[in-house]
């Protein structure tokens, strides 16, 4: 279960990502750039229990209600 304080953190770390273009040509994270977001995050929540498949999920999740807005 993710708090607000880490899907804020998320989305923004996501950001920049984008910033530094680090999506392929369809508009896709890479596996990779996950794996960095998952790091950041363990980085800026020490006591988290994350892995790569959380953040994958989280962004899926995220996209899911973006698009029913």
């Amino acid at each position: 279960m993710w708090t607000d304080e880490e899907t804020k953190a998320f989305i923004g770390f996501m950001e920049e990502c984008v910033v530094d273009s680090l999506k392929v040509d369809r508009g896709q994270f890479r596996l990779w750039t996950f794996e960095k977001l998952a790091l950041t995050i363990l980085e800026a929540f020490p006591t988290y229990m994350l892995i790569v498949k959380h953040c994958k999920n989280k962004h899926k999740r995220l996209k899911e209600v973006s698009t029913c807005l």
